[in-house]
């Protein structure tokens, strides 16, 4: 447990510096598309309440950006409005962890390198 907190606070201090690196969000085409991959993946369900995604849906960052999570596909799932402002910044449970890490496995994902190899880690106990 101690190896995911120092990761991750790590992770936020180089965030917090603003490192000059320009986060570019995915738009248009590119953010449909995505949209449309990670609607198939979750079966048309928000990620956090597993209910149906209607109109108000939104791509969250899993790991937020302020904690060190990166811009894409690998890092993102789709959720209600609702449930993405309930999450804010903070970072996921650990059963979300899970289910994050078997989503991306499912659609060949893991780009998220460290971060799912630690969480992975702590899911199964071994941190």
């Amino acid at each position: 447990m101690t190896g995911l907190r120092d990761h991750l606070r790590k992770a936020q201090e180089t965030a917090s510096k603003g490192n000059g690196v320009k986060v570019r969000r995915p738009t248009g085409t590119k953010r449909e598309k995505m949209v449309a991959i990670l609607r198939g993946e979750q079966e048309g369900r928000c990620f956090y309440c597993r209910q149906a995604l209607g109109d108000d849906v939104t791509v969250d960052h899993f790991i937020p950006l302020s904690r060190g999570g990166g811009v894409g596909i690998g890092n993102s799932v789709l959720a209600h409005l609702k449930c993405n402002r309930e999450k804010s910044d903070q970072l996921p449970g650990v059963l979300d962890a899970w289910r994050f890490i078997k989503f991306q496995r499912k659609g060949g994902r893991n780009v998220l390198g460290p971060v799912v190899d630690i969480l992975l880690e702590v899911v199964e106990g071994r941190g």
